[in-house]
């Protein structure tokens, strides 16, 4: 993760806010325990099976409702993943529901779904998203309050043509490409996409003069007619901010292990020990530090490390008070983190 790149946040009143460091915003994003999961309720969704004409030999199944909870799983283990939290009981259960009334949607022509947040206060004044756990009631409707995701299915969205549907979703595995009315959506990224807005995420193209800088499924525009995109390493690093340990921060490619990288002591004033695990012996790699600007400040070159636990010691005695961000690589990214310098 770049150490100066600011990905959009929502903050307590749902407006963005462009940091690179969520943790120290106050009042703080709002928060949820992860994992939360979606609970698919199949009302008013679309019929079972959903057809488009092929170029070649007629109709083609392009979405199937009893696919749904793979698009589901597809959508939610994808940001488990990031913290290390996939083999984890749900803490938030969220209702996956759909809609056939444009009403619920800004543009119904046009919105895919939705993420209806209910928030909910902290003692200290930061905010949390509602989950049917927390049992909150309406004091003035005195019905159950929680968040949801509304999925798009009105008539103004699938926009019948010829008794097919020129928009409609598509399963994370079905192959819809030879279809002539292309416009379909990956029902597995549109989920993927709601549930980052969930853990309190923004797009990316709410922060100028950042649009464009970032790219990924929180884009606030999901892509039509591709296969399954999955989330971006923004979309992870934008995540990782506001939910991984500042320190512990773990980004993996197929080197590193499921223990978290270790930085202490910080605040340090001057000897920084950094632990990480890899998975196999012979690997160079490089260590570098980056002020809070994003400016390089400290390169060691390669390194050795063996299989299993590895530990380096740094000393900074020459660098002033402050923030320090530092990336370990190998080929690819492998793991960052955060300290900091008190003397």
């Amino acid at each position: 993760c770049d150490p100066a790149t600011k990905y959009p946040y929502r903050n307590c009143d749902g407006k963005p806010v462009c940091t690179n460091n969520p943790l120290l915003l106050t009042p703080k994003v709002p928060s949820v325990d992860v994992p939360i999961c979606l609970e698919h309720i199949p009302k008013d969704g679309p019929p079972n099976e959903v057809s488009m004409l092929a170029e070649v030999g007629g109709a083609s199944k392009i979405f199937d409702m009893d696919e749904v909870n793979n698009d589901i799983e597809c959508a939610q283990s994808q940001w488990d993943c990031i913290c290390g939290k996939q083999n984890e009981d749900c803490k938030c259960h969220i209702e996956m529901r759909w809609s056939k009334s444009a009403q619920d949607f800004d543009d119904a022509k046009k919105v895919l779904a939705t993420a209806k947040m209910a928030r909910g206060k902290y003692p200290d004044g930061s905010c949390c998203l509602i989950c049917p756990e927390d049992n909150q009631i309406d004091p003035v409707t005195h019905k159950p309050v929680a968040s949801y995701v509304l999925v798009n299915n009105t008539k103004e969205f699938t926009m019948i043509q010829n008794g097919l549907p020129r928009n409609a979703f598509v399963n994370k595995d079905i192959d819809f490409r030879a279809a002539q009315y292309n416009h379909t959506y990956n029902l597995c990224d549109v989920l993927a996409h709601e549930i980052g807005h969930l853990y309190g995420l923004d797009h990316y193209q709410a922060c100028n003069p950042y649009n464009g800088s970032s790219s990924g499924i929180m884009d606030d525009k999901i892509n039509a007619d591709l296969p399954k995109q999955g989330l971006s390493n923004d979309d992870k690093c934008a995540f990782a901010r506001l939910y991984c340990n500042s320190v512990d921060v773990k980004e993996s490619d197929s080197l590193f292990s499921q223990i978290q990288v270790k930085a202490f002591p910080t605040p340090t004033n001057n000897n920084l020990n950094i632990e990480f695990t890899i998975d196999r012996n012979a690997v160079y790699l490089i260590f570098q530090v980056f002020n809070e600007t994003g400016k390089l400040v400290y390169d060691n070159g390669y390194f050795y490390a063996n299989q299993g636990l590895n530990r380096i010691t740094e000393d900074f005695s020459f660098l002033t008070n402050g923030t320090y961000y530092f990336k370990i690589y190998s080929e690819q990214y492998v793991c960052s983190g955060r300290f900091v310098i008190a003397r």
